[in-house]
């Protein structure tokens, strides 16, 4: 069969998974809490694997390898990220998780208006600002999924961009908004294990093309100079006049610390039948092995991918090409069917996460909050279902608008999540903080992170 069959019949298969899903957990999510949290049901190996999958994306799997390929070693540091993002989690985790259980919170909205007193009408007004940051967070994260499926898509199949996305979203959107988060983990659970093995696969590819470690190495020191330095020389980027620095490098993290600050993982946390799974994660399945295939598969897909289009084997023109000039070119055959399902998998399962947790608090913190308080169950989950589409209806927008870099849309996200540490340190830590300067911090982190980002 033909490359492009390969990729179809994969997909189908992996497509089936997900539709099956979709349609069990209709059948099950019945109510607001099986719906919203999975009536805080999850077992232990499945978050593990469903949190691993949600951490690292489509960015992970195609803007990663893609940004290494232009601003090279200066920008591979940023691989540390497999240690930022969990850090998170390892503070914050345990104690959410106990908070949920104790008082039956089922969105970061009802914990954060509970401790800063909602009758005072400052916890409706903190409410409210984490409400507008999942919005936003889900819509420009969503948005970088879209982007990197479809550009993969596009290229090994020739299905246009567009088309492509719309019908990738499609199918994400249908197994999230009929079975909630329950659907969602489970299809991250074999996603989890595709993302890691394509990024491998991947990279072993450019290896063997390149004739192996010893070549690979010697042809890598003859690039241009700029791609070996670090930090890296001032130079007109993808993402602007910029310079990979130390300190732009830590702030950098910093922004990738809000994935697991975020609305949506409050939830993940609230939904866990118990704590146990949460140090698993953090140190084994996020910084061991995925660290491991970042740290050396996504450097040899970036900067062996430079030194192709240097020999005129890839033609790429921006980091998005980068890992689908790779498989258009290197791969065929049933691999290049594995490893294009690989990228689908890592967009699918970060951007399902954060539609069917975006829609759900759209649904519990504004319209059951302020429109329908007497909304029954059904209602409810059918307005969750309905703000799930909204939300992908605007990631689409945003993902077929944007000309960003593929990384600094996903750093404009999660920089929206990082602002969720000043309620966390201090609901969680300090208890030192009034309600009048958690709601003045998130207002102008908002406007921050606009300001800088545009």
């Amino acid at each position: 069969m033909s490359t492009d069959t390969w990729v179809w019949t994969f997909a189908a298969i992996y497509w089936a998974y997900c539709i099956f899903w979709g349609v069990k957990g209709f059948q099950w999510a019945k109510t607001t809490g099986r719906w919203s949290i999975a009536e805080r049901s999850l077992p232990m190996w499945l978050f593990l694997l469903a949190a691993t999958a949600t951490s690292f994306s489509g960015w992970t799997y195609i803007g990663h390898p893609g940004l290494i390929a232009f601003d090279g070693l200066a920008y591979a540091f940023a691989s540390f990220y497999v240690l930022t993002i969990p850090i998170t989690a390892t503070f914050f985790a345990k104690r959410l998780w106990l908070l949920g259980k104790r008082y039956n919170f089922i969105t970061p909205g009802d914990l954060y208006s509970y401790y800063y007193g909602s009758e005072r009408g400052w916890g409706e007004i903190i409410r409210v600002l984490i409400v507008l940051i999942a919005f936003l967070y889900s819509s420009f994260y969503t948005a970088v999924q879209l982007v990197a499926a479809g550009s993969i898509f596009n290229v090994t199949t020739g299905v246009p961009l567009t088309v492509g996305s719309i019908m990738l979203a499609s199918i994400v959107f249908f197994y999230v908004a009929a079975g909630g988060i329950r659907s969602v983990a489970w299809v991250d659970a074999l996603q989890a294990f595709l993302l890691f093995l394509g990024i491998v696969a991947i990279g072993s590819v450019v290896l063997n093309e390149m004739g192996g470690w010893d070549a690979f190495t010697g042809r890598i020191e003859r690039l241009e100079d700029r791609f070996l330095e670090v930090p890296g020389a001032w130079e007109a980027t993808l993402i602007g006049e910029t310079k990979w620095t130390g300190m732009f490098q830590l702030t950098y993290m910093f922004s990738l610390m809000g994935i697991m600050a975020s609305p949506a993982f409050h939830m993940w946390a609230f939904s866990n039948k118990d704590p146990k799974p949460f140090p698993w994660q953090q140190v084994f399945a996020s910084t061991l092995f995925i660290g491991f295939a970042l740290f050396f598969f996504t450097a040899m897909q970036g900067l062996g991918g430079r030194a192709l289009f240097e020999d005129g084997v890839l033609d790429f023109e921006t980091d998005a090409q980068v890992v689908p000039q790779i498989i258009d070119r290197l791969i065929g055959g049933p691999l290049a069917g594995f490893v294009v399902v690989g990228a689908l998998a890592a967009m699918q399962s970060t951007g399902a996460a954060y539609m069917g947790t975006g829609g759900a608090i759209l649904m519990r913190d504004l319209y059951v909050r302020y429109m329908r308080p007497d909304a029954g169950h059904g209602e409810q989950v059918w307005v969750g279902r309905f703000l799930v589409f909204v939300i992908v209806s605007i990631a689409m927008w945003v993902a077929l608008t944007n000309t960003a870099a593929l990384v600094m849309l996903g750093g404009l996200a999660t920089a929206f999540g990082f602002l969720l540490y000043l309620p966390l340190v201090d609901t969680l830590f300090l208890h030192k903080f009034t309600r009048q300067a958690v709601a003045l911090g998130l207002a102008l982190g908002i406007i921050a992170v606009i300001v800088t980002y545009a």
